[in-house]
């Protein structure tokens, strides 16, 4: 018999939902948590929405928007939501909440949101319960630069190296290691880091980095260009940032950086060229001491550096494809996850 004498009844599948306001939070700091419990089929007498908190975690209050319900505390780390009218058919409520003051750095708060439906028995109770964290981070200058190989002009028909540099100053981890490059659609690079870690959409490449960056860590990306003849007399630019700036990060000056090409006649000799392996995110193998914050470079090109791709497959890639689609759909995947 189910707990209580209580029948199954056929159709019952109660569910739950939450969304914190913030993914990182700084300690000390308040935010809001909304959830919802809901009978997707049939009804229940009862329905009632339950928070569970995270130690280190304060219940503030209640806030209003997209809400029928008020909560309650119902013990020390448990709070009771239920419709203001009475309805078991779906409850909603948003609470605030705040981080203790003295949480350290990367502390996971993990909250929990509960439908429950008394001694009514559900069909599907795997989802009768979800779960949401929520990390304490602390303030982190992430910065970007471009690094030319050598600075100066660069004449069209030569191969030119250059390098865009991520790098975490500190003092705390940071999230923002994605970064996105805008080579739009009148010139690409001939070498480029492979996939993955980049990808690309037409007119821009992204380059992913998923996980926590220390701090002094490093990650850099290697670019190989060369101008066509009808370049020459022209300036081109490519801007490089990070793809979602952190809120925690202090210095918003050098989120970007961009790479100036002053585009030159060439010699009419172009020697032939090395081939480089281009290669993908390299993080620095041990974290450096905390250098002090800088803006981001703006390069100059230059001679240098060597590599090739053959245009036509950079313009596959580019242009559409199966390749573009299934490289498209993995990467968007990947950045909706983080």
């Amino acid at each position: 018999m189910p707990k209580g004498g209580a029948k199954a009844r056929a159709g019952i599948d109660a569910t739950t939902r939450m969304w914190p306001d913030l993914g990182t939070v700084r300690a000390g700091e308040s935010f809001g948590i909304w959830a919802i419990a809901e009978n997707i089929y049939e009804t229940t007498p009862t329905l009632a929405l339950k928070f569970v908190l995270p130690e280190g975690v304060k219940y503030v209050g209640n806030l209003s928007g997209q809400t029928n319900a008020t909560c309650e505390p119902a013990g020390e780390r448990t709070l009771t939501c239920l419709a203001d009218d009475g309805n078991t058919k779906q409850v909603m409520a948003k609470i605030e909440v705040k981080a203790d003051d003295d949480l350290p750095p990367m502390t996971d708060l993990t909250f929990t949101s509960v439908a429950d439906i008394g001694d009514s028995v559900d069909t599907n109770p795997a989802n009768n319960r979800t779960d949401s964290t929520v990390t304490v981070m602390v303030k982190a200058d992430v910065g970007v630069e471009w690094r030319m190989e050598p600075a100066g002009p660069v004449a069209a028909g030569t191969a030119v190296r250059t390098v865009f540099t991520v790098t975490n100053h500190g003092p705390g981890y940071s999230r923002s290691g994605t970064v996105k490059f805008y080579p739009g659609f009148d010139y690409w690079p001939a070498q480029m880091p492979p996939y993955p870690p980049c990808w690309v959409d037409p007119g821009v490449i992204v380059c992913d980095f998923i996980g926590d960056m220390a701090p002094g860590q490093t990650l850099t990306y290697a670019f190989t260009w060369k101008f066509p003849a009808k370049a020459a007399g022209t300036t081109y630019r490519v801007l490089g940032e990070l793809y979602t700036p952190s809120r925690h990060d202090p210095v918003s000056a050098n989120d970007k950086a961009e790479a100036v090409f002053r585009i030159v006649k060439g010699s009419g000799t172009t020697p032939s060229p090395t081939p480089t392996p281009s290669s993908g995110a390299t993080p620095s193998s041990s974290p450096t001491p905390v250098p002090t914050p800088s803006g981001g470079g703006l390069a100059e090109t230059g001679a240098g550096g060597v590599g090739a791709v053959l245009w036509g497959a950079v313009g596959a890639v580019v242009l559409g494809g199966g390749l573009f689609g299934a490289v498209w759909a993995r990467a968007r995947r990947r950045a909706l996850d983080e």
